[in-house]
């Protein structure tokens, strides 16, 4: 299917200019596809724009070819095509902006003659990759350089929710007629020849680089390639896999880089091959004073950042971690970078490594409130902690007591440098740090005064009792 899916959308592509060709000189034929590239990680899935660097690579079509073309592109879920790049044509005069409809041209503005070696930026939309009608463009004369400068070529979103297509950062065309929608595949870049008989031999090879694309977080970097080579036929009746001729091009990834060769004088490899892949990298941010376990080995306090063979990883912090005796950090969850609305409240994880990963994970900061009692005997006092418990930084710490014996007299609440909070028995405490609140108490004086006296008098009775008995 996946062979079917680029044989069917980049052979309608190609048919594009063919059909200009085409009608320019009075033909029409089949025509043969021959494409080579590379496409992105799975990550890349999903995407909402692409963008990649391409080498302008200046030559003259060479027969039987009609079309060399160089670009990125990708296929999105509402079934549309799209894609931007440079391309080579056979000389003639073609529409510069329209929609093609079948085998005919709805011209939007001029047309221009297009000589031998002028290389010029295009962009096709294909809102039905099933049917033949779509959108083009065509830039001016010699309009990306120069035999071996490089272009930045991009598909982006715009304010109006349609796309920007935009060439070294500048807009080219901003086309609106069909809103944004994600892609269902992978990136990628192709370089492809249009041919009414055999390959030419002679294309390219162009190289690329800086294969990216756009989601939430922003442009992410590939971090796989694999390869594209197939083949395939076309006419105005439709496009079909089957293909009795040679693809005698291929694709590389120059050294240990990712920088994608495509074209003659390539390794010829089969589509789906492994080009290149490197060691995602996991970025684990924690607060400087929590150590993380990652696959069963403990790593310096704090934030880390490493590479890893793809797979399975298991990576733990700590519930809490002690930083004093009243405080203390208290985990609450990790947050996914590539989603934000994914909430992990297990402190143990288990991560499946297949490209670039970020987690952060969140701890709140708590205090201790400790809760003492202590009685004034005289110019004494005698204390015992009674009572502790940890907040959330900025949380309400809450303290009371029972009802107080009549015996002891209860003065108030003081913090720990001797100032009144309340003279209530129950309060509240803003937990912007530690705290300790002390109970006061005191003797209650009158009730043990008058117990004091009460014991006087039983004792002088029972003494003049036994001094009776005595006589």
């Amino acid at each position: 299917m996946k062979l079917l899916r680029y044989l069917l959308l980049l052979l309608f592509g190609i048919l594009f200019t063919t059909i200009i060709t085409a009608t320019v000189k009075g033909q029409t034929q089949t025509l043969y596809s021959l494409h080579v590239g590379a496409s992105g990680d799975s990550n890349s899935v999903g995407n909402s724009g692409v963008q990649a660097d391409i080498q302008t690579h200046i030559e003259d079509v060479a027969s039987p070819a009609s079309t060399y073309s160089f670009w990125v592109g990708d296929d999105l879920v509402n079934g549309a095509f799209i894609q931007f790049g440079y391309e080579l044509n056979t000389p003639g005069t073609y529409c510069l902006y329209g929609e093609q409809i079948g085998a005919n041209t709805n011209c939007f503005g001029s047309s221009d003659y297009i000589g031998s070696g002028d290389a010029r930026w295009f962009w096709q939309y294909w809102p039905n990759s099933q049917s033949m009608d779509f959108y083009f463009e065509e830039g001016q004369v010699y309009s990306v350089g120069s035999d071996g400068s490089w272009r930045t070529y991009e598909i982006a979103p715009n304010v109006a929710n349609g796309w920007n297509f935009i060439l070294d950062g500048q807009i080219e065309r901003s086309f609106n007629s069909y809103q944004v929608t994600t892609s269902k595949d992978a990136a990628y870049v192709v370089a492809e020849e249009a041919t009414a008989g055999s390959a030419s031999g002679n294309l390219g090879p162009v190289e690329f680089r800086n294969l990216e694309y756009l989601n939430d977080v922003g442009w992410q970097p590939v971090t796989s390639l694999t390869a594209i080579s197939d083949c395939s036929t076309s006419n105005q009746l439709g496009v079909y896999p089957n293909c009795d001729i040679s693809n005698p091009y291929g694709v590389s990834v120059n050294g240990s880089s990712w920088n994608i060769i495509a074209g003659s004088g390539q390794n010829e490899v089969l589509d789906g091959t492994v080009l290149w892949t490197s060691s995602p990298t996991l970025t684990l941010q924690v607060p400087s004073q929590v150590s993380i376990t990652l696959d069963g080995v403990s790593q310096n306090p704090g934030q880390i950042q490493t590479t890893l063979p793809t797979g399975t990883h298991y990576v733990s912090v700590p519930s809490f971690v002690q930083l004093d005796n009243v405080t203390r950090l208290r985990f609450i969850e990790w947050l996914d970078w590539s989603n934000a609305a994914q909430r992990i409240t297990d402190p143990n994880i288990t991560i499946t490594l297949t490209s670039n990963y970020s987690l952060s994970a969140v701890y709140a900061t708590q205090y201790k409130l400790t809760l003492v009692s202590s009685i004034m005997i005289g110019s004494s006092a005698f204390s015992y902690t009674s009572w502790e418990n940890w907040y959330d930084s900025g949380s309400t710490g809450n303290f009371t007591i029972s009802n107080p014996s009549i015996l002891m007299t209860f003065n108030g609440w003081y913090d720990e440098y001797g100032n009144l909070v309340t003279a209530l028995q129950n309060g509240t405490i803003l937990m912007d740090g530690p705290h300790i609140l002390v109970a006061q108490w005191q003797p209650n004086y009158v009730v043990l005064g008058g117990g004091l006296v009460l014991i006087m008098i039983v004792l002088t009775v029972i003494s003049k009792r036994r001094s009776k008995v005595k006589d």
